[in-house]
């Protein structure tokens, strides 16, 4: 409704069982924002989840999730990693892990001039400077980048 996204768990393998935790980090409990195109795709992806409680009934192990196996159970990184390299097979990205994506999207919202500390509590870290230490090469050039806009506006 809010076009937010909460984070406030995390799924852990415990001694080969799926459960949901805690996230590690009190700053990794967070609520980030969502456009427009990735609601539609929420929204279709609560669609079909209710049709998949509706046909298995009191078999749907896990209604509190967005993303379930075709049994309503919980999907596991590995799961997903999966899906990840089944939607990029054959593509540029098809040898991309989902900490590079994470990875990725960081690096692209400081690439487009969005604030560190904005990014760092994007992604959950529990101090700007974790972030600034991680990307500390995407801030480099961004500051280049600064420096040469200025030129530009002083020429």
């Amino acid at each position: 409704e809010n076009n937010t996204i909460s984070i406030n768990h995390t799924l852990t393998d415990i001694g080969g069982k799926h459960e949901l935790t805690d996230p590690k980090t009190e700053s990794s409990i967070r609520i980030i924002g969502m456009g427009q195109e990735l609601k539609k795709i929420l929204l279709a992806q609560k669609e079909y989840i209710e049709k998949l409680k509706y046909a298995l009934g009191d078999n749907f192990a896990h209604p509190e999730m967005v993303f379930v196996s075709a049994r309503g159970n919980y999907r596991d990184r590995n799961s997903v990693y999966q899906s990840l390299k089944r939607f990029t097979k054959g593509t540029e990205f098809e040898d991309m892990t989902l900490h590079q994506l994470r990875h990725c999207n960081a690096t692209m919202l400081l690439n487009s001039g969005i604030d560190l500390k904005v990014v760092s509590e994007h992604l959950g870290h529990c101090d700007v400077n974790v972030t600034a230490d991680i990307y500390a090469d995407v801030l480099r050039k961004t500051k280049a980048r600064t420096a040469e806009q200025i030129e530009l506006c002083l020429a």
